[in-house]
């Protein structure tokens, strides 16, 4: 059973402890370890062996530091002794020198980590390569003007026609709408969004099934610390919810709960509401003229992107009977640096 016992382990113990203890402490903790597979498990038992090992690091047992001399080069020892001495010669101007490097240092890694946070923004999208958000570039007479609105009659288009795309889905940004339970008024921050938004977009759901979880026009998907704020304890899932927006007010029942948005997300929002109850229910204007929807599209692999661009736009084009509006695709992920 001894053979068992860590190898690296027992290659540290002896180099730690004194020569006089070293065979007496490891019987000792051969025994221990036996023992300890009988009862616990081998693996188990290879972890406290590991603990007991660095338990029996104290000064009466580990061996004196000083051997380790012989290792440390003549030159490293002057070098070492000379700058313990100019140290106490200028203490002075070596705090100040060590202080200015240490800020700078310090400086750098904080530009690094800020860099690296704002460059992983919309980053975590299981689709991100190919995931694309269609906008439209507008000419008049001042110019051209960019837009993220495209017309909302766009997406049933794109599905029967662009065969380019794999998936496509349509949503609103962002709002503060107010929501109640009872006698509970709550301000927060929600959004619309197509059945295929969770096929699109990698936010991961606590609980639920994605599939066909917003094709339910009375349905809503709450994040996890807005089900708190809420319900408190109570299980959140069948709970009714009083949506009020404009005057208007919709009873929808829980179906989903999202895990809270990740910070590195470009947009925050407590709850999803069904595409189809804004498209059907609250737009009264449902032209081609009218640009309400933000379209995000995911791309089979290899496919040029410019095609898709040309594609979109001419279904545009035909359908308004005019060429001063042009679509193009934009990588969701490269938005939120380069939105200009």
């Amino acid at each position: 059973m001894s053979n068992r016992v860590p190898r690296n382990a027992t290659h540290l113990l002896k180099a730690l402890i004194k020569e006089e203890f070293y065979e007496e402490i490891l019987g000792d903790l051969e025994e221990l370890f036996e023992e300890n597979v009988k009862v616990h498990g081998l693996t188990a038992a290879r972890r406290k062996f590991w603990i007991e090992v660095i338990k029996l690091s104290r000064p009466n047992l580990i061996r004196n530091l000083l051997f380790t001399q012989k290792f440390v080069s003549p030159m490293l020892q002057h070098n070492l002794t000379l700058t313990f001495r100019n140290f106490l010669k200028h203490k002075n101007q070596f705090l100040i020198n060590v202080l200015g490097l240490s800020t700078g240092l310090a400086c750098v890694l904080f530009i690094y980590l800020w860099v690296m946070d704002e460059a992983g923004v919309d980053k975590f999208h299981t689709n991100g390569d190919e995931l694309y958000q269609i906008m439209s570039n507008h000419t008049d007479a001042s110019g051209i003007n960019t837009w993220k609105g495209v017309p909302g009659l766009l997406m049933d288009e794109i599905e029967t026609s662009v065969p380019e795309v794999r998936t496509v889905v349509s949503s609103t940004d962002s709002h503060e709408y107010t929501l109640s339970v009872d006698d509970t008024f709550i301000k927060a921050q929600g959004k619309f969004g197509s059945g295929t938004f969770f096929d699109v977009f990698s936010y991961p759901l606590k609980e639920g099934n994605p599939e066909g979880l917003l094709d339910d026009k009375s349905a809503i998907v709450i994040t996890e610390s807005f089900a708190e704020k809420l319900f408190r304890d109570e299980s959140p899932i069948g709970q009714q919810i009083n949506w009020h927006f404009w005057g208007q007010s919709k009873t929808v029942t829980v179906r989903g709960i999202l895990e809270d948005i990740p910070k590195s997300s470009s947009e925050q929002f407590d709850f999803l509401l069904p595409w189809d109850y804004y498209h059907d229910d609250l737009i009264e204007f449902k032209q081609w003229g009218n640009y309400y929807a933000r379209i995000h599209v995911v791309l089979h692999p290899e496919v040029d992107r410019t095609e898709v661009d040309n594609k979109v736009t001419e279904i545009l084009q035909e359908k308004q009977n005019s060429e001063r509006v042009e679509l193009f695709l934009t990588n969701y992920g490269d938005r939120y640096l380069n939105s200009q």
